[in-house]
């Protein structure tokens, strides 16, 4: 293919939360900087966020698997369980790849942690951080067989972009090595759709909450974060991380709610804050990296990629890591562990691989 020429992308983000969706933006902004057409493929919460962020792109309906997470159990343990789910809606998502492709010309299919969002006669990418899950005690035994499964399906794409640096220390630790020797593996730098944080005095708040993540764990982490900035008083701010929601903000016991926030506005809000508490979803993490922010980190229980990434975070980069069940104990004093100083990983590297991947 001629870089030059104007192509037809589609492109398909895993709907898990919400920040296999976000980390799609700047390769969608990419396309369309560069006068490509793009397709949107999704479905739930992720469609909706790439609706609000992308009015102009062409949004098909491509369902697939949504993991249900367990309220009390291991979540690894819960995935397990939905194994054969995953596989009956991988082979699913291939029929109805099938199905968009007799609609439209398809010249490139990007999906984001979707195995079965390619086709054979279609140049296909897939994105993924995760070349060597973590799946925690007392899973780990499965650890390396997990990782071959995963890469018996990698190579099946053409291309697979690792969203990080291949340089230590990165962000994603351990999980982006490349233990199967893969020979399609890209590194793509820091994939975020933020621009770095120019403000450091003068905070219009004093914390602000990014949640994200399924049910039942999202509501409980709002109501626990609500409890604290009770408790802490000053300015707060919560992003519900509810893609269906108003952008409107509304007071509920002296903290500034807001459902959901178009980049753009989430970028501002996070600036603009003395202290940050999220979960360590990965797109969340790389977006802390591009502001150069470090944040309190508080995983989704029982979910070990969040745990073994705050870990990592706290040790490498001077982030903070607490459990949610530990929420009563932060105190104002928790803040001043951070370091001043700014953190930063490589540039993302979208525009070459889009360059050479559209030859």
């Amino acid at each position: 293919m001629n870089a030059d020429a104007k192509k037809t992308i589609l492109v398909s983000p895993l709907n898990w939360g919400l920040g296999h969706a976000t980390r799609m933006a700047p390769v969608i902004n990419a396309l369309l900087n560069h006068g490509h057409r793009v397709i949107i493929g999704s479905y739930g919460s992720s469609a909706q966020l790439l609706k609000k962020e992308f009015e102009d792109c062409t949004h098909v309906y491509l369902p697939g698997f949504t993991p249900r997470y367990s309220s009390s159990h291991s979540q690894t343990f819960s995935l397990m369980l939905q194994g054969l789910n995953f596989v009956i809606k991988k082979h699913l998502e291939h029929r109805r790849i099938r199905e968009i492709l007799k609609e439209y010309d398809v010249d490139l299919i990007i999906s984001d942690n979707r195995y079965g969002v390619r086709h054979k006669k279609v140049t296909s990418v897939i994105v993924t951080h995760q070349l060597n899950p973590a799946l925690g005690k007392p899973f780990r035994v499965f650890e390396k067989p997990v990782a071959h499964i995963f890469s018996r399906w990698i190579k099946k794409f053409d291309e697979c972009w690792v969203p990080d640096t291949d340089s230590k220390p990165n962000i994603s630790g351990d999980l982006s090595e490349n233990i199967s020797g893969l020979q399609n593996v890209r590194y793509a730098g820091s994939l975020s759709r933020f621009s770095e944080c120019k403000q450091r005095f003068d905070y219009k708040y004093d914390h602000t909450a990014v949640i994200s993540g399924p049910e039942p764990w999202r509501s409980r982490f709002e109501k626990d974060l609500v409890r604290l900035f009770i408790k802490m008083g000053g300015e707060s701010v919560i992003v519900r991380g509810v893609a269906e929601g108003t952008e409107e903000e509304y007071l509920y016991n002296g903290i500034t709610m807001i459902d959901h926030l178009r980049s753009e506005a989430l970028n501002r809000v996070m600036c603009n804050s003395r202290n940050i508490i999220c979960r360590p979803g990965y797109s969340t993490l790389m977006d802390l990296f591009a502001m150069g922010r470090r944040a309190l980190l508080i995983p989704t229980p029982g979910q070990p990629e969040q745990e073994y990434l705050a870990g990592h975070l706290q040790e490498k980069h001077g982030f903070i890591y607490f459990k949610q069940e530990n929420i009563p104990e932060i105190d104002a004093s928790v803040f001043n562990r951070f370091d001043k100083n700014s953190v930063s990983v490589k540039n993302n590297m979208v525009e070459i691989l889009l360059q050479d991947v559209l030859k």
